[in-house]
């Protein structure tokens, strides 16, 4: 889309008479000229970064400005006949389309964005959200009123979260502040997850490192001794065991059906990993204290579904 040549100078009469009262009038015509000439300059520029500009803002504001000042240039040709427009209606028309397609990128913006002063990218604060989402935590998209990106992990895993202006920046004379805080496993913490972002992420290196699972629990026992995170272990409300077995759960406990007093007597026979309980006959399992046919069965449906670390009592639920 062009914008140019919209106006032009009638062809002015020879000046016979030099008087000092057409002289000044001469020179209120060059000056009519030059802010004319300033005003198309203005209205070609702002129309064409309208038109150009990927950012719904800018786009709304220079068009704005290009209305408003062929608004001005219209009324400065109408004052002086020596002035006329060339090319307005295709011009006219050319910014009619232009404000409707800002107008229909407006009505699929986001939403209330004009109340927004950012968003923020936040994934749950918790024990089980892995290291991959939580470098994620706290990206922020300050292009509104586009739509942020897509990221590439679903709703249950990270979301964008709009930042309100405060009642001040809105112009309204209003102390009260939202506290703006956030959930996670240790309760209510700061938007950026504060020191809790930071035990996540020490926590999650380990569950996910590539150690054995043995060295990895014996590295989640010591980080949760750890002075500088005393404070958070003691909000999470957790003993250490129960944090293990929420990643590194023994297999027994992970058979339906069977019991805690089932599970202590196959612990004491030695039956706690599943090629051992594979290899064992059903009448030593009919044995065990609360198995009968139905628990037997269970167990050996359980069994049959773990084929990798088969010799190993516990099973690794970590996911990255």
């Amino acid at each position: 889309m062009k914008y140019s040549n919209v106006w032009k100078f009638k062809q002015a009469q020879p000046i016979e008479d030099t008087n000092a009262t057409e002289r000044i009038f001469t020179q209120a015509e060059h000056f009519a000229a030059d802010q004319c000439q300033r005003l198309v300059q203005i209205i070609n520029e702002s129309a064409q970064i309208a038109n150009k500009s990927e950012n719904l803002k800018t786009r709304r504001s220079r068009l704005g400005v290009a209305q408003d000042r062929l608004t001005e240039l219209k009324n400065l040709t109408a004052q002086h006949s020596f002035l006329s427009l060339t090319s307005l209606d295709k011009f006219e028309s050319g910014l009619m389309t232009l404000a409707a397609e800002i107008k229909h990128q407006e009505d699929n913006a986001y939403p209330n964005y004009d109340l927004y002063k950012h968003l923020t990218y936040q994934v749950p604060m918790r024990l089980s959200t892995p290291v991959r989402l939580l470098a994620l935590h706290g990206i922020v998209f300050d292009d509104l009123p586009n739509f942020p990106p897509a990221m590439v992990v679903g709703e249950s895993e990270g979301k964008w979260v709009p930042h309100s202006f405060t009642f001040r920046e809105l112009g309204i004379d209003v102390n009260y502040e939202s506290d703006n805080l956030i959930p996670s496993d240790i309760g209510k913490i700061p938007p950026d997850g504060g020191d809790f972002l930071n035990f996540l992420i020490a926590f999650r290196a380990i569950l996910e490192a590539d150690h054995s699972m043995d060295y990895r629990i014996m590295e989640i026992r010591e980080i949760l001794l750890r002075p500088e995170w005393l404070d958070i272990v003691e909000r999470l409300g957790q003993s250490d065991d129960d944090i293990i077995d929420q990643f590194f759960p023994q297999f027994l406990k992970t058979i339906p059906k069977l019991g805690r007093e089932s599970i202590e007597s196959m612990l004491r026979a030695g039956l706690s990993s599943p090629a051992v309980i594979e290899e064992a006959p059903d009448h030593i399992l009919l044995t065990m204290k609360g198995v009968g046919p139905s628990i037997l069965r269970s167990i050996r449906a359980r069994c049959s579904e773990i084929t990798v670390d088969r010799h190993l009592d516990r099973l690794d639920l970590v996911e990255r």
